[in-house]
């Protein structure tokens, strides 16, 4: 073994590292190969002691939460996975009301007619939570987003209830700026606390660190590891909030939950436009152009086999990455082949294929 692989070992302690780990074991979709070394930090030192010590000792890192948009490869991870499981938080402070604010809070909270066409209709579910005072909340970047969630607007505070339905941690939250509905996490960002993926620094950062983008980050092209963030909430009507986040979560259940989530981006609407689609989900090409719903499979791994939506790839009966992989390629031939546009996955590939 690796001398270096040796000294992770001895100081995270023999019986927390784990030594060729199978990764399907940790992964949203159940799919992937043998990391070399795992370790599950469950404390804000254990996460910081891990990378830094990676950093220090040059070993190839990953930190993953639920890995519930990425796909770990057959043949592994190379190096020291970290599972972030670090799940702390607080409220920090109350201040008032934002000077100049006007009281706007509209939301339709009658019971909605289920319609299967319009499965992600969001307009009677939208508005600004404005004229309320902020609250702001310390978390750390572990914990499970849907708990979270529930947390806060069970104690009043609202803010987050769109992202209802949306697997995976805080971490994942803020490093992807993830969309619920119409709304972004990454303007709930005060500041955040993060390691440097370079030197090992630890280092408080304000939101422009982040450059957000649509379901984009700068984290995404550097190294850096999330400890905790500051989010700048509202103590807003919870009862409604709570109406909005269940609702939401009601429509998008047609999502299937062994997968990684939408394997594309949907493309422009220009393309969309051109080719007389109703809609730019590639779901919708997947079940009507091609009519792979429920029908076509790849070893393990089905397109919206039975399932409401035909936009995600599942592990239906132990896929491995190739399968999923091969789906990948397959759909992306055949949009470009048909519509002359290029589609480009949503998920995360990581280690060796």
């Amino acid at each position: 073994m690796d001398g270096r692989y040796q000294k992770i070992i001895e100081e995270l302690s023999a019986d927390r590292v784990l030594v060729d780990e199978p990764m399907s074991k940790h992964t949203h979709i159940k799919i992937g190969g043998p990391a070399d070394l795992y370790f599950e930090a469950s404390t804000r030192e254990d996460l910081i002691k891990a990378v830094q010590l990676a950093v220090r000792l040059n070993i190839p890192l990953t930190v993953l939460g639920w890995a519930s948009n990425t796909l770990v490869g057959d043949k592994g991870i190379r190096g020291l996975v970290i599972k972030n499981a670090y799940q702390e938080y607080e409220v920090l402070e109350e201040l008032e009301v934002p000077e100049g604010e006007e009281k706007f809070e509209k939301a339709d909270t009658r019971q909605v007619e289920w319609d299967e066409a319009k499965p992600y209709d969001f307009r009677d579910l939208d508005y600004v939570e404005t004229g309320v005072p902020e609250v702001l909340v310390k978390v750390s970047s572990g914990y499970s987003l849907p708990a979270f969630i529930v947390k806060t607007l069970n104690e009043g505070i609202t803010g987050l209830q769109w992202f209802a339905g949306i697997p995976g941690t805080i971490a994942g939250a803020v490093y992807n700026n993830i969309h619920g509905g119409k709304k972004l996490f990454g303007p709930y960002v005060k500041k955040a606390t993060i390691v440097d993926g370079k030197t090992g620094e630890i280092r408080e950062v304000e939101p422009d660190y982040f450059e957000f983008g649509y379901d984009k980050s700068a984290m995404h092209a550097n190294q850096d590891v999330l400890v905790d963030v500051t989010l700048r909430l509202r103590r807003g009507d919870a009862e409604k909030a709570k109406w909005v986040h269940t609702e939401w979560a009601r429509r998008k259940s047609v999502q299937p939950q062994n997968s990684l989530g939408c394997t594309f981006a949907n493309p422009p609407m220009e393309v969309t436009e051109k080719m007389g689609y109703p809609t730019p989900s590639v779901g919708y090409f997947v079940e009507h152009v091609l009519g792979w719903k429920d029908k076509k499979k790849i070893g393990g791994a089905g397109m919206g086999r039975g399932y409401g939506h035909a936009a995600f790839i599942v592990n239906d009966d132990g896929a491995t990455a190739k399968d999923y992989m091969d789906f990948v390629d397959l759909i992306k031939k055949e949009y470009e082949d048909r519509v002359g546009y290029e589609l480009r996955p949503e998920v995360f590939f990581v280690g060796e294929f």
